[in-house]
């Protein structure tokens, strides 16, 4: 069995041949049909290539094999809600697992997800408390509370969980543009660059997906007066996601060209920014007010 697995591994993992690694799962399997191993990792792979039913099924084969079910539980109600869209199928199944351990804080963590799906606010709520009172860093459920107070405008305790969060996970970049894009809110404009550019020196290169972190940067900067500063890291967003032009960067970017007095250049970008904004089918009532505008003060230098 076990070179089964290896084997099945490498082709998984390694040569990204996913119907290669199911076929030795399988074989493996007819071998040995009673092998935890190999019933999670075949369900396992069939949930990531989007089979939820048969990735169902092989969970299903491996919980009676195992004493340790509450993992297998909450990765089948993922895949009840997520690969079949089966939502309080899901939620029965993650109950099953708090069942059989009530103070399983993954358990309660995915509870959580399924009843946020379900829109049922109220028990959210609950299962968030119930999950900072068994572990009060648990780094979802402190971002959930601290949405909320964001949420009900209550920004400074908002502040403080965010600022608790990073005592015990400094290094997590999505914080700190939280963060930042809180402080945005509150009006903290040097505070909230300081934060969004901490955020960025985790992935200075752009390797990952920075476009939230640089637009907000971006937000930031000209919300300071630095309009240049701002255009260029909108550029840079650009350039850095060529294949992501969305109306509102563009939009943001004639902003900012218009502050510095760069009329032909804000012409430009609103006729960009009008164009994506019609392919997204979004409002450019402002957009083309702005390139007016701008047309006007073309108009009146040639004068």
């Amino acid at each position: 069995m076990a070179a089964w697995f290896k084997a099945s591994h490498i082709h998984r993992h390694v040569f990204g041949e996913r119907d290669r690694a199911l076929a030795l799962y399988e074989r493996g399997l007819a071998e040995n049909p009673g092998s935890l191993d190999l019933w999670v990792a075949k369900a396992d792979l069939l949930a990531w290539m989007g089979e939820g039913a048969g990735a169902l099924e092989a969970y299903n084969r491996a919980l009676p094999l195992t004493d340790e079910k509450v993992p297998l539980l909450i990765e089948k109600s993922r895949v009840l809600l997520h690969g079949q869209n089966r939502p309080e199928e899901a939620l029965a199944t993650v109950d099953a697992a708090l069942a059989l351990s009530p103070g399983s804080v993954p358990a309660l963590a995915w509870k959580q997800s399924v009843l946020m799906q379900l829109g049922k606010r109220d028990d959210v709520e609950a299962i968030n408390d119930l999950i900072l009172e068994r572990d009060p860093k648990h780094a979802g459920a402190l971002l959930h509370r601290a949405r909320v107070l964001r949420r009900k405008e209550k920004g400074d305790r908002a502040l403080g969980v965010y600022d608790a969060l990073l005592f015990h996970y400094p290094n997590r970049m999505g914080i700190w543009e939280a963060r930042a894009r809180l402080l945005l809110d509150l009006h903290r404009y040097p505070d909230a660059l300081e934060s969004v550019e901490r955020a960025i020196s985790f992935d200075p290169e752009g390797r990952g997906d920075m476009s939230t972190a640089c637009e907000l940067r971006g937000d930031i900067l000209a919300k300071l007066g630095r309009d240049g500063d701002a255009v260029a890291a909108y550029d840079r967003l650009l350039a850095r996601n060529p294949g992501l032009h969305p109306a509102v960067i563009w939009e943001k970017k004639s902003e900012a060209l218009f502050a510095l007095g760069d009329y032909p250049g804000t012409v430009a970008a609103s006729d960009r920014a009008i164009t994506l904004a019609g392919q997204e089918r979004r409002d450019t009532t402002e957009m083309r007010t702005l390139r007016g505008a701008a047309r006007e003060k073309l108009q009146g230098n040639i004068r």
